[in-house]
């Protein structure tokens, strides 16, 4: 079977079977959706159960796109639940999904300040970073936190750093 076709991240179906399983899924959305009553109401849609992981990606995937007010949470038996929630119960899930993206962001730039604030110190005080055998492991921490190394590492990058003596 051919790989399934994707469009920079979307993902579509091309199994006639599949997508009109899908298809029959999100139409019964949209009849939820047309017919709510309560806007401030917790109301919440099963989709049937399906085995394949494409299927499923792609109906979160098209939940997302169409009904941007329509949470997805995963059930057992590979069962979709399509969960409105009422205006006060939204804000406070995308506050705490903003704040959980801010914490991830936090945690990969975490190394980041720890190299700025030893090289920070060291600057401030106006004294060498000492190490032995340490001019590997000063340009692995140059590419990796600062910018990529110019191809003639033997140029310091000035201002970079502070001065480096590298003991034999």
């Amino acid at each position: 079977a051919a790989p399934p076709a994707r469009e920079g991240n979307l993902v579509y179906i091309r199994d006639a079977a599949q997508r009109g399983f899908a298809d029959g899924q999100l139409d019964r959305l949209k009849e939820f959706a047309e017919a709510r009553e309560d806007p401030e109401a917790r109301e919440e849609l099963l989709f049937e159960g399906h085995d394949s992981g494409l299927v499923r990606r792609y109906l979160y995937q098209e939940v997302e796109r169409r009904y941007p007010d329509v949470a997805t949470e995963k059930r057992p038996g590979n069962v979709i639940a399509c969960v409105v929630f009422p205006k006060a119960e939204r804000a406070r899930r995308a506050e705490a999904e903003r704040e959980a993206r801010v914490e991830a962001a936090r945690a990969r730039t975490g190394a980041r300040r720890i190299f700025q604030a030893v090289r920070d110190a060291c600057r401030e005080r106006n004294l060498p970073l000492v190490g032995h055998n340490c001019l590997f492991d000063v340009l692995f921490l140059l590419e990796h936190f600062e910018a990529p190394l110019d191809p003639s590492y033997e140029k310091r990058p000035s201002g970079t750093f502070p001065p480096v003596p590298f003991l034999q």
